[in-house]
């Protein structure tokens, strides 16, 4: 049987950064909602007795815990992962490494979402993520994966983890994407984000920002991508790395340049996207 840690969110990042970052009071999101270094440290230690008594009263089943932000976190938070697992629970790593380009796309979006006012392309820093494990865990514990729902016909993160794992898949449910934002969405977004002049600061803006995007979301819109002469410029800056986690997948290629379809709206720039907003607008009244 498998079951999830209980959080308050799907995604646990937020749950890794409690209880294994040294200073979680000033990671984003618990930053936003104005908790102290106080506040962290009683809420870390109530989360980590209710995680030892789920961890305890659930032998022979499995939990996951799903964490994107170890993919960026510091060695010895990950040190502290492992000893606190591992004098709990036997425990396994999977790793889910998206292609360069897919990963640039989705970053771009998601700073945007999280507060940024221009497009940035952000590399996967393969090396920077993966190796810690290696070296915290061992090379041959650490189970790497590629995550490419575009790349295989019906393939799904869910499946393909409960293959991994050995695990049931849950019945009755259907996958569960994430929902990516398209062009007019990412486009009035960051015009928002520009007009504000910063990201949301206080639990009452991040509110606020989050009714405005959950009801952007809603409202049709062409995919976009970003240009291929811009992220290909990137992936050629980063060749080493790139090299460097291909070696270690034994040769399985990261660098999967995608030709836009016929109906992506392309952005080379900040200044592309805030036209695309204009226009929109426009064509709306």
């Amino acid at each position: 049987m498998c079951i999830t840690c209980h959080w308050r969110e799907p995604n646990h990042s937020d749950l890794a950064v409690l209880m294994f970052h040294d200073r979680p009071e000033e990671y984003w999101v618990f930053s936003r909602e104005g908790r102290s270094a106080h506040d962290m440290q009683r809420w870390r230690g109530e989360t980590m007795g209710r995680l030892e008594a789920a961890l305890a009263a659930a032998v022979g089943k499995t939990q996951v815990l799903s964490a994107e932000w170890l993919a960026v976190a510091p060695i010895e938070a990950v040190l502290r992962l492992k000893e606190f697992f591992a004098a709990r629970a036997p425990f396994r790593v999977v790793l889910y490494l998206r292609p360069a380009e897919a990963y640039m796309a989705s970053m771009a979006q998601q700073y945007i979402r999280t507060g940024t006012g221009d497009i940035r392309l952000v590399w996967p820093a393969y090396r920077q993520a993966v190796e810690k494990f290696d070296i915290v865990f061992g090379r041959d514990a650490v189970d790497l994966r590629i995550y490419r729902p575009e790349g295989v016909p019906g393939w799904d993160a869910v499946t393909d983890f409960c293959r991994a794992t050995g695990l049931p898949r849950p019945a009755g449910r259907p996958p569960r994407e994430n929902v990516g934002m398209g062009a007019r969405h990412l486009a009035l977004l960051l015009e928002r984000r520009i007009a504000i002049g910063h990201a949301p600061r206080t639990p009452e803006e991040t509110r606020a920002d989050h009714r405005f995007l959950t009801e952007l979301l809603k409202t049709p819109s062409p995919p976009f991508a970003l240009h291929p002469d811009l992220v290909g410029a990137e992936v050629a800056r980063h060749g080493e790395d790139l090299r460097w986690i291909e070696d270690r997948l034994g040769g399985i290629p990261m660098s999967r340049p995608q030709p836009p379809g016929a109906d992506h709206v392309l952005f080379a720039s900040t200044e592309d996207v805030l036209a695309y907003a204009r226009r929109c607008r426009s064509e709306t009244g």
